[in-house]
């Protein structure tokens, strides 16, 4: 997996100015365990896109670390990487798909469906403070915000 773990901190910590070893760690922990799924797009022998999905206490399963090399942005890759984790979040019975949205992608995932809750969480990476909306997408039946507002 180096090109997965490559393409994930080319796309998302290095811009931040972020150490490697530091984004190593965190990855291998969840990139370990069991039932997280990993999603990627290639073109010919090329890794262009990843995603993973994992289960976890707030939504069916969780969405993290979906990044799209630079050149093939904007050409319905992430998209087409995004249904897939979502589809295959749906046959494992998910019912809701939950993430924390790098702020450059809000609009991207707000274009496939996610709504933002309101609620943001903050990461403090290597003295940088990472600010990063919560969002969710209904793979199934209704929405968590919608349930919890009905309760």
């Amino acid at each position: 997996m180096p090109a997965v773990i490559d393409l994930r901190w080319r796309s998302l910590y290095e811009p931040l100015g972020l150490a490697r070893e530091d984004f190593l760690e965190e990855c291998e922990a969840v990139d370990a365990e069991p039932e997280t799924i990993h999603v990627a797009a290639y073109d010919d022998k090329l890794l262009i896109a990843t995603a993973r999905i994992e289960r976890n206490d707030t939504y069916d399963f969780y969405l993290g670390l979906m990044a799209t090399a630079p050149m093939y942005r904007n050409k319905g890759v992430g998209s087409l990487v995004l249904q897939h984790a979502e589809d295959l979040a749906h046959q494992r019975g998910a019912e809701v798909l939950g993430l924390h949205a790098h702020p450059a992608a809000v609009a991207f995932y707000e274009k496939n469906g996610f709504t933002r809750l309101g609620k943001t969480a903050v990461g403090l990476i290597q003295h940088t403070l990472i600010l990063a909306p919560a969002m969710e997408k209904t793979v199934r039946g209704v929405t968590r915000a919608q349930w919890l507002k009905n309760e």
